[in-house]
């Protein structure tokens, strides 16, 4: 209840920005990561639940305990660990290139269709990784995690900003500006129901309107999103449910679908 109340202010950033995984994959966390069976139980006893994730807050306590540079090193990066997928499109002599094409190309990529036509022609199928698929901006960033090279650079740089650049050839500056996002989100997006399309957007609001995330509808139940600001947040893809778990909160999320105008 504690860290449920610092975590309100980014001031206390380790429980504002705590490592979580999804509270019924735990054990994916921990997998063939080298720790110590003590660094590991340590941990374990230090873990607490929010919703549907499992969360970890105190690595500057347990950090000074352990001596080994080593084993510290392999405690951040199992600790920083993402969850992710990489989805590859399946094609043969039969497949509806058109219909994919308009549904992968509605927003003016025009060079879906020859790409896809020249892969039916094998006889017995091929695949294509959907990264070659997506628009510049979401192509040249997935799975990469933002430049450290200036630090205040990467502060922007977070799920409303990715969203909002999703179509773009290169990111808009002025969506830096949490004012700017705001008027974005009002006069270029509208609500909608029924089945999703690319582009949509999911926004993520507590019950009194603040919104904590947004993410762009691949396809499946696939986003494309950036789960915080943080340099240790990469681009990816995960399904939506575990991005919801990705955002635990003690109130219900309100979590609605909008469209931009020009899709």
């Amino acid at each position: 209840m504690i860290y449920s109340a610092l975590s309100q202010f980014p001031e206390n950033r380790e429980q504002h920005e705590p490592f979580r995984f999804r509270a019924d994959a735990e054990d994916e966390w921990w997998k063939n990561s080298g720790l110590n069976p003590e660094t590991l139980a340590a941990v374990k006893r230090l873990i607490y639940r929010r919703g549907s994730a499992v969360l970890f807050s105190d690595i500057s306590l347990l950090l000074p305990t352990i001596k080994s540079f080593e084993e510290r090193t392999r405690l951040l990066k199992t600790l920083a660990r993402k969850s992710t997928l990489l989805v590859k499109l399946q094609l043969n002599p039969q497949t509806d290139i058109e219909a994919l094409e308009n549904y992968w190309g509605g927003t003016g990529n025009k060079d879906i269709g020859p790409l896809l036509r020249s892969l039916t022609q094998h006889s017995n199928g091929a695949t294509i990784d959907i990264v070659h698929l997506l628009p510049p901006f979401a192509r040249s960033r997935l799975y990469t995690y933002p430049s450290i090279n200036n630090p205040d650079s990467v502060t922007f740089m977070d799920c409303h900003w990715t969203v909002l650049n999703f179509f773009n050839s290169e990111p808009d500056e002025k969506y830096e500006d949490i004012n700017e996002v705001t008027i974005a989100f009002r006069n270029n997006y509208y609500p909608v129901a029924g089945r999703p399309k690319f582009g949509d957007i999911y926004l993520f609001a507590l019950p009194n309107g603040d919104i904590i995330h947004s993410c762009v509808f691949i396809a499946d139940d696939i986003v494309f999103t950036k789960n915080g600001a943080s340099a240790t947040s990469p681009w990816i893809l995960m399904n939506l449910q575990d991005v919801i778990a990705y955002y635990p909160s003690d109130q219900p999320l309100d979590i609605q679908r909008y469209r931009p105008k020009f899709l």
